[in-house]
């Protein structure tokens, strides 16, 4: 079965306006943690948000968990690309983009060496994640879920009859426990532990780091609508231009540049000067973020009562929008599949998941996987960029097979949500 024909998305569903910056006042007294809930969320980023939305639209009881206090910054690249739009779009949520002015995206300029190779985009939007997160939390509150924040949250004991997962909540002050019928893991890179077992996750070898930075600043050359790409022997920086003409940098990078003399704010000055990009800010002293090693995978991702999506479910190096793309499909798809089959949930529902996630996920990370191997070194780097100047339409088709439809994929085996 397709991805859009799994989603029961009520037509009469409108988002309220979004107000940029300004914390949602519906938040949950974490002194009001309920004993017991239909699904828990372990993190508020994309797929933890879009998961809870489409889950408390169905009627469900959704209680989320969110590690820090929005609205929070976060590494990223800023971009929604043209698979992320139509599902936000099947979602009735992209009027959030118009409302926060997140800009179009129509093209990306991929710079190596000499070599500079522009290819038109097929839809997509800039935004922050501060802003879009913020607006997905507001809309999850109007929703019906109810979110805690400042707390951390894991994976605890399954109940003697199996029906429940108990979920540990953690503030700087207390410590409380709720059951959940099931838990869906959303806790980024890091992902969450079962309890008394190691999270299986395994990191890629020549994996990179990602590091990010949203800046305010007149003094530019960079282009509105346009994804900037600019490729290192150690590493790629892409800049674009966010709501609110903010400038927003997010590197991939090897993890052993950070141990040279020259500071990583120098390593970016040094990239926009050999591209001819322009930027007045004091990178030196500026306070980047950072994260894990990028590209992982896990065994399988679901357990007995819970179920892994966004980052949690293994990643791997996105370039123009993929990985905000997959946290929103898959946060989707696990909120479907656990939305219709609550009330009768067993092991066949998370090896569907295991199946679900593997072929309508893993499957679009496979482009995104032979250019980070083509990005690990320049002389293949270069190379890919001089054929793809060569023949156009290589470069255009490996955008668009970047950025298709997820409808548009082999529809799974056993696929039926029921």
């Amino acid at each position: 079965m397709e991805q859009e024909q799994i989603v029961d998305t009520d037509s009469n569903f409108a988002v309220s306006p979004a107000t940029p910056t300004e914390p949602a006042q519906a938040f949950f007294d974490r002194q009001e943690i309920p004993t017991r809930s239909q699904v828990v969320v372990l993190g508020g980023g994309l797929a933890g948000l879009i998961s809870a939305i489409v889950l408390a639209r169905q009627g469900r009881q959704v209680l989320l968990c969110e590690k820090k206090k929005f609205p929070r910054d976060k590494v990223c690249g800023a971009c929604l690309n043209s698979n992320a739009i139509a599902t936000l779009e099947r979602l009735k949520l992209t009027p959030l983009l118009d409302q926060l002015g997140a800009p179009m995206l129509k093209q990306v300029r991929i710079q190596c060496g000499r070599r500079t190779l522009s290819l038109p985009l097929p839809g997509g939007r800039a935004i922050t994640r501060k802003e879009l997160d913020l607006a997905l939390a507001s809309e999850a509150t109007r929703c019906g879920v109810r979110i805690l924040e400042n707390v951390n949250a894991a994976l605890d004991s399954l109940s003697s009859d199996q029906k429940l997962r108990r979920v540990k909540i953690q503030d700087s002050q207390q410590t409380s426990f709720t059951d959940a019928e099931i838990v869906l893991v959303a806790a980024g890179l890091g992902g969450v532990r079962e309890i008394s077992q190691p999270w299986p996750a395994e990191i890629k070898p020549n994996s990179k780091i990602g590091i990010g930075l949203t800046l305010h600043t007149e003094s530019h050359n960079i282009r509105e609508n346009t994804i900037y790409l600019c490729v290192r022997e150690n590493g790629y920086l892409g800049i674009v231009l966010a709501e609110n003409h903010q400038v927003n940098l997010a590197a991939a990078i090897k993890p052993d540049l950070l141990n040279q003399e020259e500071s990583f704010g120098g390593w970016v000055r040094e990239t926009l000067c050999r591209y001819n990009l322009q930027i007045d800010y004091p990178f030196e002293e500026a306070q980047w973020r950072g994260t894990a090693p990028l590209t992982r995978k896990i065994a399988q991702p679901f357990g007995r009562r819970w179920l892994a999506i966004g980052d949690s479910a293994g990643y791997v190096e996105p370039f123009t929008g993929e990985g905000m793309a997959w946290a929103i499909s898959g946060g989707e798809l696990a909120a479907s599949l656990a939305a219709k089959n609550i009330e009768h949930w067993s092991e066949k529902h998370e090896r569907q998941w295991g199946s679900l996630y593997k072929q309508m996920i893993r499957q679009r990370q496979l482009s995104c996987r032979s250019l980070a191997w083509l990005l690990q070194n320049p002389l293949r780097s270069r190379l890919a960029i001089e054929v793809a100047a060569w023949f156009p339409s290589i470069g255009h088709w490996f955008v668009h097979d970047i950025n298709r439809l997820a409808h548009t994929l082999p529809p799974p085996k056993n696929s039926a949500l029921t």
